[in-house]
């Protein structure tokens, strides 16, 4: 069966290839959260702050009109589960990471990168999340990732035509707020 070259060089690139920068991504985010262990900045302070308040069912003074809540959101369950707060902070940077590095082969291949610039960008990135999820504590991370997933929807033309998409771009620019 002889494939059309104009399919093929459209298919994005299969999941077992890019499967091994996440295989590296997790237990390097590991090293990085023990290393970065004791590292803690203003923002981090405050949206510890406020998941603790949602936790003690302090709903009323969590809310900010400065500090957006899905940081928080994400940390609460894990404090409520009895993590230390630094380390609840750095497995929601590490989830932030890999949901970018997520977000980063979407539109790679939503963007038809292929071969060797694909893997470089992958590779790429990768690291940068890694570095980005250790640097400082904050949603900016998280909050890249679900913008690259909106607009990897938004890439294909037309896709306000198609409902399905349309939903589908609408749920990923919502979550952010």
């Amino acid at each position: 069966m002889r494939l059309d070259p104009q399919i093929v060089e459209n298919r994005p690139p299969p999941w077992k290839y890019a499967a091994g920068v996440f295989a590296v991504q997790i237990p390097v985010l590991i090293w990085a959260a023990w290393f970065f262990r004791n590292a803690l900045n203003p923002d981090a302070v405050a949206y510890l702050r406020i998941a603790a308040r949602f936790v003690q069912g302090q709903a009323g003074q969590a809310v900010s009109g400065h500090w957006s809540p899905l940081l928080s959101w994400l940390m609460a369950p894990l404090l409520m589960a009895g993590i230390p707060p630094l380390a609840t902070a750095r497995v929601v940077m590490a989830l932030s990471a890999i949901i970018f590095l997520l977000a980063c082969r979407r539109i790679f291949s939503k963007a038809h990168l292929r071969g060797g610039l694909f893997y470089w960008g992958l590779w790429s990135m990768n690291f940068l999340s890694i570095l980005w999820s250790v640097e400082v504590i904050t949603p900016d991370l998280l909050l890249a990732g679900l913008v690259l997933f909106a607009f990897a929807e938004m890439l294909p033309g037309g896709w306000y035509l198609r409902p399905g998409t349309a939903f589908r771009c609408g749920l990923w620019w919502g979550w952010p707020i």
